[in-house]
């Protein structure tokens, strides 16, 4: 039985893998594509890692799930397959609403940006167990350290800045397409960024700076025809040491977490990262597969149900423990993107869900004219953030769906605006 579970882990592997090299000799170039096919490939191989570490809990792993939530990847990356930036001609905006609305953003970044360097410098100075103390605060919903909140001076300003952070990174890349660029708003939009990811470490979470590492990425590859050469080479320097900083970040908070609880005697610093990345799969086989009902929706979609009158939960930790128990399934780790929708609509019609979001948005994403508006543009980024950052998205439910709101709300805001700036490919 152990060595029959053991070949679906490994065979998860060469699904992905398969897909990745097949999809490679196909193409023949690295692109938005590959990444998200080649994040999912890397999952799987902290899967096989973690499957056979210390801290591996896993058992009745199946074939059939495995083979159903491969087939619901292929689902989710068929618009950014579909998505070919060498086809556009031009990227199409409103320039005064590109522009004032980088401003607005740059501007409230700045009262929140000085104390949450403040924060930081604080909390580098105390004993690395705070973000263990704190990360468990979080999740039993204990309260919170008084010393790294922010104050109430900031707060209304960090409230924009929190729910505008998925369209400050594509404001930013417009920028460095532009033909002439203003670096003031570069700048301000780069604080933007920092807030966000700045506030995320205070509160001990790998999460924030992980997605907006994996969604920078993924729009590089979607500006990358967009952007001059001077500007590719530059991003791609900065790129690499900014990274390496990421990762020395997500090293050291694994490192403050799990030696603090009951991880120190167990395993190996390769195999608490594989608990991070390659959980997710075998979660959704373990745990999706055989739930009992599903959460109505109360899951991702719970904002939403409250915006219409329906029930459900304003905070996080009664939601996790109410379903728990409906669901007979833990509330608190990684089940993937595509394992919360199951989980909200059941196998039949989360995958009938799947489905109808993919062909419409691939077909939205079909150009038209060789010309990319910024409302499709925006929409396309949040499905390639969406993707990318499947592994982890929904670690902690319903808390992202505002920020979604907010960027369904712009694009729609976008498509009422008429375009008056252009774009253009530099390889066309």
């Amino acid at each position: 039985m152990q060595s029959n579970q053991e070949l679906i882990v490994w065979g998860n592997f060469v699904l992905f893998a398969g897909l990745f090299v097949l999809y490679q000799v196909k193409t023949g170039a690295f692109s938005l594509g590959s990444l998200a096919i080649l994040i999912y490939t890397l999952s799987a191989v902290f899967g096989v890692i973690l499957y056979n570490s210390s801290l591996s809990f896993f058992t009745n792993l199946q074939i059939v799930p495995a083979l159903f939530l491969f087939f619901l990847f292929l689902v989710i990356i068929y618009p950014i397959i579909r998505f070919d930036n060498s086809t556009i001609e031009k990227i199409s905006c409103n320039y005064r609403l590109v522009y004032w609305l980088s401003i607005f953003i740059g501007l409230v970044s700045i009262v929140p940006s000085a104390e949450i360097t403040y924060l930081l410098a604080t909390v580098s100075r105390m004993d690395k167990s705070v973000f263990s103390e704190i990360h468990t605060m979080k999740n039993t919903g204990d309260g919170a350290i008084n010393t790294l909140q922010l104050s109430a001076i900031s707060r209304p300003f960090y409230f924009f800045v929190y729910r505008l952070s998925d369209i400050s990174p594509i404001l930013l890349f417009l920028q460095f397409a532009a033909p002439k660029k203003d670096w003031r708003i570069i700048v301000l939009l780069l604080l933007s960024i920092y807030c966000v990811n700045g506030m995320g470490i205070i509160q001990g979470g790998r999460r924030s700076i992980t997605q907006t590492a994996l969604y920078i990425i993924g729009l590089y590859f979607i500006f990358k025809k967009f952007l001059p050469i001077n500007v590719k080479k530059a991003i791609r320097i900065y790129g690499v040491i900014l990274l390496a900083g990421i990762i020395a970040v997500f090293l050291f908070l694994t490192f403050a977490r799990f030696t603090e609880n009951k991880f120190e005697s167990r395993g190996t610093v390769i195999e608490w990262i594989s608990l991070y990345a390659g959980e997710g799969p075998l979660n959704f086989n373990k745990y999706i597969w055989n739930m009992h009902g599903t959460t109505n929706g109360d899951y991702c979609f719970s904002y939403f149900k409250q915006l219409f009158g329906l029930d459900s939960f304003n905070n996080n930790i009664e939601r996790r423990d109410y379903w728990a128990l409906k669901t007979n399934i833990p509330q608190y780790i990684f089940y993937t993107f595509i394992g919360n929708i199951i989980e909200d609509f059941g196998k039949f019609w989360g995958g009938i869900f799947l489905i109808f979001v993919s062909l419409i948005l691939g077909n939205l994403f079909k150009m038209r004219g060789r010309q990319l508006k910024i409302s499709n543009l925006i929409i396309l980024c949040l499905w390639a953030n969406i993707v990318l950052s499947g592994i982890t998205f929904y670690a902690y439910g319903g808390n992202r769906a505002e920020i979604l709101l907010t960027d369904l709300f712009l694009a729609f805001l976008c498509s009422l605006n008429r375009n008056n700036a252009f774009i253009y490919n530099k390889l066309a």
